[in-house]
């Protein structure tokens, strides 16, 4: 059973951390799949989008409006962000080949100023994000936000690593 790629799934958690709102519990997305109900992918991604959605809303007590604008945010920032995920990937597999291979002290250079720099991309896009939820946020409504979008990253990571295992709860993720 192949697994949803590792950058996918990130992927699918910063995207859906920062729009949307929560999940689909693992237990849901278990008894439908028992029930011969198994989802696509992409059908799971919009249903823990929603579910996200409606707690945010909910538990942040959000109108309408100011869940659109939300959804907006992040979608205007998931093209960057999926962009630095490529560009992470990328130097991992570079410097994993140096680690292994070896190789100058000008690539190990090289190397180093394209972390730095990826660091820095991603400061740049959380912060240029943050700023504009707080034009729909108050400053203590985003720290819930914050902590309810990284609540669901680790709900899927958590899903994701026991399928990997074998464990029940990792099946929903799975293709």
């Amino acid at each position: 059973m192949a697994m949803i790629p590792r950058a996918v799934l990130v992927a699918l958690c910063l995207a859906v951390a920062l729009p949307m709102f929560i999940p689909v519990s693992g237990l849901e997305a278990q008894s439908a799949q028992r029930q011969g109900l198994e989802m696509s992918r992409e059908e799971m991604q919009m249903r823990i989008l929603r579910g996200f959605e409606h707690r945010v809303m909910r538990e942040l007590e959000l109108s309408d409006s100011q869940v659109r604008q939300i959804r907006e945010i992040s979608q205007e920032h998931r093209e960057a962000r999926g962009e630095l995920m490529r560009d992470r990937r990328a130097l991992s597999r570079d410097m994993d080949a140096f680690a292994r291979d070896g190789g100058s002290e000008a690539q190990a250079r090289i190397l180093l100023a394209r972390q730095l720099d990826l660091h820095q991309r991603e400061i740049a896009i959380q912060q240029s994000e943050e700023d504009a939820l707080l034009e729909v946020l108050s400053p203590s409504g985003l720290i819930r936000y914050i902590k309810m979008r990284s609540d669901l990253v680790d709900r899927i990571r958590e899903l994701e690593r026991r399928g990997r295992d074998g464990r029940p709860g990792g099946g929903a993720y799975s293709r």
